[in-house]
């Protein structure tokens, strides 16, 4: 029985039907995989929010210092060290890449290759010796946790002394990490961010995630995406607030 060949037609259609489907999978499993990246996100998230607790329970409750320049510029033979590698150091965390979100390029350098306690002689403090962990996808509410920046005076007197846990008056609305962007190498993460927009213009909150969201770490430890309706301005009402708009999500009170 000869066997009857596709139609040109036919096959066309075959064809047809097949680009149609993929059409329509694509964006459902593109959306698939960023809620996914989402999720893990989160789980980084909640993970460096026990780091921090560890950190916090050995430390009379202090949340870690944002960044140790701030006391040793000036001084050359005092290395830097930044919150995330103040955990590293202490081995508050054991698998550095909990600082890399999946919804953006992988750091270049493997953090669990990077020697801990590891200084650079040459270079005490520059961003040489900090290397990924400057450049984490996580930026810290460095102005009011990993300072204690701001007295509440007109004068705004610098104090270099992290916040101590128990003085976070609302800890399931204070934030201490979110999603963060080096807006001058928007590839990058960064490892602090400014509370202000109007202070957010090389570092800031990074709306990666699907809703448009940015995924937050809050003061008691639990992790949530925080709605953006404006993904270019994520301190909008609802969102990041700042103050300008409140209440403010990233002071102490």
């Amino acid at each position: 029985m000869k066997k009857k060949a596709f139609t040109l037609v036919e096959l066309l259609v075959v064809i047809g039907i097949i680009a149609l489907l993929i059409s329509i999978l694509l964006p459902a499993l593109n959306r698939a995989r960023q809620s996914a990246y989402s999720v893990a996100c989160q789980s980084n998230m909640r993970q460096i929010g026990q780091a921090m607790t560890m950190y916090q329970n050995a430390n009379k409750g202090s949340f870690p210092m944002w960044d140790t320049h701030i006391l040793v510029t000036w001084y050359p033979n005092i290395f830097r060290i930044a919150w995330a590698r103040t955990l590293w150091n202490g081995n508050y965390l054991t698998n550095a890449r909990v600082y890399q979100c999946a919804a953006k390029p992988p750091n270049e350098i493997d953090m669990n290759s990077f020697p801990k306690d590891y200084q650079n002689a040459g270079s005490p403090t520059s961003d040489v010796e900090e290397g990924p962990f400057v450049y984490v996808d996580y930026g810290y509410n460095y102005k009011y946790l990993g300072t204690s920046l701001w007295d509440g005076s007109l004068s705004g007197v610098r104090r270099y002394e992290p916040a101590k846990a128990w003085k976070v008056k609302q800890p399931t609305e204070t934030i201490v990490l979110v999603d963060s962007l080096a807006k001058w190498v928007p590839w990058r993460g960064y490892y602090i961010v400014e509370p202000e927009a109007i202070n957010a213009i090389y570092y800031g909150p990074d709306v990666r995630h699907p809703g448009p969201s940015v995924n937050v770490l809050w003061a008691d430890g639990h992790v949530t995406a925080v709605r953006c309706d404006d993904p270019n301005n994520p301190f909008t009402a609802g969102a990041l607030t700042d103050g300008l708009i409140a209440p403010n999500h990233w002071d102490l009170n």
